[in-house]
């Protein structure tokens, strides 16, 4: 297989991604209740939709919005990536933790967006089913469909709200910093 199509890379960076953050990364252990939510919730919801034999109807509608998200996805990595360079740039040492904190969150966006394919490609082939006097086969597809949809839309919901986190953390971590580089000046009463 060509390494082009390979995403264990991605998954690998994802998984050292998530780990519970230390002072120094040789004592970081992972994460595995934010691993668990990550995957657990999506699969959970893959399951029940295809259990209850959910069917998304209205699938033009979640084509044009899994569209929008693959989009929002790309700019987001785009801002990503710029934010780690210009920290990465800096004459001065970077702390590892904001730096690990940015390559996860660029890790998550995109598996994210590896997923929002694969959510874009699902909700295609649901919108293009007919489901009127159809044979059941079509509705066991029209499941499985709706069920990797919803489980896609859950597992990239999961991921951006991590996202988020990491995000804010790293802002936090880079105004601190450059307080503490630059502390604000008073003017003495006198």
């Amino acid at each position: 297989m060509s390494g082009r199509f390979d995403i264990r890379p991605l998954v690998r960076g994802l998984r050292e991604g998530l780990k519970l953050r230390r002072a120094r990364a040789q004592d970081e252990k992972p994460d595995r209740w934010t691993r668990l939510v990550l995957i657990g919730v999506p699969g959970v919801v893959l399951v029940l939709m295809i259990t209850f034999h959910v069917e998304l109807t209205k699938a033009d509608q979640l084509l044009a919005g899994a569209a929008l998200l693959s989009a929002a996805l790309i700019g987001a990595f785009a801002q990503i990536v710029t934010w780690r360079e210009r920290i990465l740039r800096r004459n001065r040492e970077v702390e590892r933790i904001k730096v690990r904190a940015l390559n996860e969150a660029g890790a998550h966006v995109l598996v994210s967006l590896v997923m929002s394919v694969v959510l874009t490609v699902s909700v295609f082939v649901l919108a293009n089913l007919t489901l009127d006097r159809a044979p059941i086969y079509v509705h066991i597809i029209a499941w499985i469909l709706s069920g990797v949809s919803a489980g896609s839309f859950a597992y990239v919901a999961l991921s951006l709200i991590i996202v988020a986190n990491l995000l804010w953390d790293a802002f936090e971590r880079e105004e601190q910093d450059i307080l503490d580089e630059n502390p604000p000046q008073f003017p003495s009463s006198q």
